[in-house]
């Protein structure tokens, strides 16, 4: 296998561009928009390294020159001519699918396997939108894509054993495990999580828990590596109220209907499903006085994890990550952080999640480096 073609560099999109060239593919990432190209390879350098943090990461084998070379953006979809599979990441959004994959049939050749990750439309209907409904099949990744070992693999009804057969093919050397699932709306995973996200909103509009004591049960409770509605921070709120639209579209059952919350959380500009606690959106900026003795970086230190994972009460020598189920996302956000705020350069070589793995341990790796400012 010599070239993948990626279409959309949204979130998903840009975690399986990432994923595939570190597997030692070529990759060219197709959207319609340059500046979201721009955008998606500057996030993917970042994640490149900061994914070193994490055992098993994309990244830890591959160094980020390298990744990023296999990277070719593009706007035009006739760069996609010699590519051998084809992952559509566009939104779930049908007429946008439709329109995509039309393009994708007049322009890559007839060889070329249509992959759609997608998660609540069904892979047969995707596939009569082509011309080759036999090389079009379903995968499902999970964010963020390049530290989520599962992917849900699903036949549409003209799939050919051929076609995932070459799909497997890319998905081992990616070091994914593919899960057959049938062609159903939502799949296992999108099912049963957005009825989780959409219950846990509305007992936050009933008054019955708020949105950090939800997510603490279920990390510190049931053992979740993330709680429900972080998990729905992280995919995006407009397309969680989306999915579930398309389930009760689907499904027609009461069940699926969006929390009134949730439909409200998408219409009012800022709103988020966590604010002020695990979003990107909420990392603090570093502001002009920089604290430079060990008890102010300590101090500075303890109030983010606070805020962002809700460790009230955390000594400064506790292993969180141990102890609070903490997730890769929150690892990511916390090398930033430290980046941003004190203004130092954390090099490759102190990617090691025993730098990160207490107050103390942070205040130490900062100590020791010379301020950026």
């Amino acid at each position: 296998m010599e070239l993948v073609g990626v279409v959309g560099a949204g979130v998903i999109g840009r975690g399986v561009c990432h994923a595939v060239a570190a597997s030692g593919v070529d990759v060219v990432l197709v959207d319609v928009d340059a500046r979201t190209l721009t955008d998606a390879v500057d996030e993917i350098r970042v994640n490149a390294r900061m994914y070193r943090l994490l055992d098993g990461g994309a990244g830890t084998t591959t160094g980020s020159r390298e990744l990023l070379q296999r990277i070719h953006p593009s706007v035009d979809y006739e760069s996609l001519a010699d590519a051998d599979i084809v992952i559509e990441n566009v939104p779930e959004n049908w007429d946008i699918k439709q329109s995509v994959y039309q393009e994708l049939s007049r322009t890559c050749p007839t060889a070329t396997v249509f992959a759609a990750n997608t998660s609540t439309i069904p892979i047969t209907r995707i596939a009569a939108t082509t011309d080759r409904p036999d090389q079009v099949v379903g995968l499902h990744f999970m964010n963020p894509v390049p530290l989520k070992p599962t992917v849900e693999l699903i036949r549409g009804r003209d799939t050919s054993d051929s076609t995932v057969a070459r799909v497997m093919e890319l998905l081992d050397r990616m070091g994914k495990e593919a899960v057959g699932v049938r062609d159903s709306p939502g799949f296992v995973t999108n099912r049963v999580l957005m009825l989780a996200v959409n219950e846990a909103t509305s007992l936050v509009e009933e008054g019955v828990a708020e949105p950090a004591a939800i997510d603490r049960l279920f990390t510190g409770g049931l053992g979740h590596r993330m709680g429900i509605l972080a998990t729905a921070d992280l995919i995006g709120i407009d397309t969680v109220l989306n999915s579930i639209e398309m389930l009760y579209e689907a499904f027609g059952d009461s069940k699926y209907r969006p929390c009134p919350l949730l439909r409200k959380m998408v219409e009012e500009a800022g709103w988020v499903a966590r604010a002020e606690l695990v979003s990107s959106r909420t990392i603090r900026r570093p502001g002009a006085d920089m604290p430079v003795d060990v008890s102010g970086i300590r101090d500075r230190v303890r109030v983010f994890v606070v805020d962002a994972a809700g460790l009230d009460g955390l000594a400064d020598d506790e292993r969180m990550f141990l102890r609070y189920h903490l997730s890769s996302l929150f690892a990511v956000q916390l090398v930033l952080f430290v980046e941003r705020a004190f203004g130092i350069i954390v090099e490759d070589d102190d990617l090691d999640m025993e730098n990160f793995a207490t107050v103390n341990a942070i205040a130490a790796l900062v100590a020791r480096k010379p301020s950026a400012r």
